[in-house]
């Protein structure tokens, strides 16, 4: 019979997130939010009793809202996990420097913190050898750091904790061969907020969790940590959802719509009132806009707010001239629309394609209305 060990790997929760993009209230409910998510981590971790709670880095975001509170509230969480081993290997956003919460406040005793170099945690019940390596704001290269490490018993379950990415490559930020040359059996790694799992031989080999909460609208989707179960020295990666929010990102053709309110009525019927009061969006106006309309943006995300926990309005439409009647005319502005249209016919790059499209609907703008609106 196979003995199972069950962990939790976790990464880049980045509590104290400053959430900029947001008005000052909304931010702050974010910042909360993100507390609760830490709240759950530790919850989940005593439902599960684990022996062993990993986190790859960015556990804090380094911003003015972090805080001698902030700290207190996470080191009092883990301090309720009393079968739980928590092992931290401090990120780009929280290096361990001599300042940092890290470095300047006394952690609970089953709490271990990376910060010098490779150093070896063991737990001897279970088999395992955690390898770690905390960042400590100098300049210095996690890759380069992995091939230095050398795991001293092969016997064992081998895991290496690591906040780590590829600065010359951020769209792949490490590579399968990276990991199986390091010579562990799973490579617990945190700085990506996209969950994604590494594989060699048909088998895992490591991870990164991903955010457990979406900081940013580029983080689309479910978010969550990663539950790792080893069968001897075979992990088995689960992602377990957790986030209390979600990104959205949603486009809404325009064209044919005759009002204001018509446009309010199209997002609302799109979004669900449940998500709307949830979750965030970000909804991007898209197609040819009657001219008669004033679309003001802002207007419109203030006359939504009661109905949506947060949403922002992005304007790509261009104004529906009518090129045809304009050309009919025979003067400065017929001759500017023939110039760029003869452009648009004969350009085949359609990056040069938008940018020329652009400049005739801007010329148009300081023709009619006689000031441009930037798209």
């Amino acid at each position: 019979m196979l003995v199972k060990y069950k962990i939790i790997h976790a990464s880049d929760l980045h509590l104290g997130y400053p959430f900029l993009y947001l008005p000052n209230q909304t931010a702050q409910k974010r910042r909360d939010d993100l507390k609760e998510i830490f709240g759950q981590i530790i919850d989940l971790a005593q439902a599960e009793d684990v022996p062993l709670l990993l986190w790859a880095g960015d556990l804090f975001h380094q911003d003015e809202y972090l805080d001698e509170d902030l700290s207190r509230f996470v080191r009092e969480g883990f301090a309720t996990l009393n079968n739980t081993k928590v092992l931290i290997s401090p990120g780009d956003s929280d290096p361990a420097t001599p300042y940092s919460f890290y470095s300047s406040h006394e952690w609970p005793a089953n709490v271990h913190i990376f910060k010098n170099g490779w150093e070896k945690i063991s737990l001897d019940d279970f088999n395992i050898n955690v390898y770690g390596y905390g960042l400590q704001g100098k300049e210095e290269d996690p890759l380069e750091a992995m091939k230095k490490l050398t795991p001293e018993d092969p016997q064992a379950i081998n895991i290496m904790l690591i906040h780590t990415h590829n600065e010359k490559n951020p769209d792949n930020p490490i590579h399968p061969l990276d990991l199986q040359l390091a010579g562990v059996h799973y490579a617990a790694l945190g700085h990506s907020h996209k969950h994604e799992l590494f594989k060699a031989e048909n088998r895992i080999i490591g991870s990164y969790p991903g955010s457990p909460e979406p900081l940013e609208f580029s983080a689309e989707g479910s978010r969550g940590i990663n539950m790792v179960t080893f069968n001897i020295q075979t992990p088995q990666v689960h992602f377990t959802p957790i986030s209390r929010r979600q990104h959205f990102n949603i486009e809404l053709e325009v064209t044919d719509i005759k009002s204001i309110e018509e446009i309010l009525e199209k997002i609302k019927l799109i979004i669900p009132a449940e998500k709307r009061e949830k979750d965030l969006f970000k909804v991007t106006l898209t197609g040819a806009l009657d001219i008669e309309i004033n679309l003001n943006t802002e207007h419109l995300e203030k006359a939504m707010a009661n109905d949506f926990f947060h949403v922002e309005l992005q304007d790509n439409t261009y104004p529906d001239y009518n090129l045809n009647n304009f050309l009919k005319e025979k003067n400065i502005k017929s001759a500017f629309i023939l110039r760029l249209k003869n452009l648009l016919e004969n350009e085949e790059d359609p990056r040069r394609k938008r940018v020329i499209e652009k400049a005739l609907y801007y010329g148009l703008d300081a023709f009619l209305k006689e000031k441009v609106k930037l798209r």
